[in-house]
């Protein structure tokens, strides 16, 4: 049975490298710090016992792009069951428009092939300082990241790592406790380009939708301080308002008017439940299975206990 591929995308610098030499327990892919361009040129390959993984050069190093564009479309080969992950870091806690830019074009790329990647792919948050960490062991914040992806396309997996000292920025250095980068890869959804695809990846209109992501999400963040600002009883509808904001698409407006209803009927099970059980709303009720592939039920259960 042929192994299942593991490709890891991203921009320069948000430690590719790094991690999938903690992964295979060894430095075999070139990590460090190569200032002002990406420390991966080519695409490097590894059979390990486990998968075949693969780290691919970054789209946001000009100098390489539509090198690095030829070389990350060798890594998605038709006719077998593959993990596709992005790692991307934050800058001031925000997301980065390189990174929606990046995952925005090679998503497209697998679409062109006739592949739907809606829930398909993964995004590691790599390199977050304490602070971050902390915050990030809440769900709110976790879902303002996850939801922001949802920009590209919908985003299912996110996980989110430390920054590892000084460690991760050296080239012969690998994390030795590999369990937490592990079990996200095993956990990481699959998919399965056609046996002959040949993905082209077209990275000619980077830069304008750079210029894109960078005002959308900067019309996202005033968005959010508009709410933030705002006193508002309704704590459930304010969450699911900066969860699904930044969908201001058809499919967006549905969800949103699918989730005012159950958000309706999980106010009139709290205000009704009195000594019943106490079983969460997401369980309980039959709009759970919305919240659940939207991937909320924490929210929801947060909301009504």
């Amino acid at each position: 049975m042929d192994k299942t591929h593991v490709v890891f995308a991203g921009n320069p610098g948000v430690g590719k490298s790094f991690i999938l030499n903690s992964l295979i327990g060894q430095v075999t892919f070139k990590s460090g710090i190569n200032i002002g361009e990406g420390m991966t040129k080519v695409l490097e390959r590894y059979d390990a016992s486990d998968y075949v993984y693969f780290d691919t050069p970054g789209l946001d190093d000009i100098s390489i792009r539509e090198q690095a564009a030829l070389e990350i479309s060798q890594a998605l080969e038709g006719g077998c069951e593959m993990k596709l992950i992005f790692v991307v870091t934050l800058e001031a806690g925000r997301i980065k428009p390189a990174d929606l830019t990046t995952i925005k074009v090679v998503l497209k790329a697998i679409e062109d092939v006739g592949v739907d990647a809606s829930g398909r792919y993964s995004v590691i948050v790599n390199k977050c300082n304490s602070t971050l960490m902390k915050q990030f062991e809440m769900v709110r914040p976790r879902e303002k990241v996850r939801s922001t992806f949802c920009m590209v396309k919908y985003l299912r997996d996110i996980e989110f790592f430390p920054k590892i000292g000084a460690a991760d920025e050296e080239g012969d250095y690998l994390l030795r406790d590999n369990s937490g980068y592990a079990k996200f890869v095993k956990e990481a959804p699959t998919m399965r380009l056609p046996e002959n695809a040949q993905v082209k990846i077209d990275a000619t209109n980077y830069d304008k939708i750079y210029e894109q992501y960078e005002k959308e999400l900067e019309s996202l963040r005033n968005k959010l301080k508009e709410l933030e600002g705002e006193r508002n009883d309704d704590k459930w509808m304010k969450l699911v308002e900066n969860v699904l904001i930044n969908l201001g698409n058809a499919a967006g407006n549905r969800i949103m008017k699918e989730l005012e209803l159950s958000a309706r009927e999980a106010r009139s099970l709290q205000n009704t439940r009195g000594s019943e059980t106490g079983a969460p709303y997401a369980q309980q009720s039959g709009g759970g299975s919305l919240l659940n592939n939207l991937g909320l039920t924490d929210l929801i259960n947060e909301l009504t206990k």
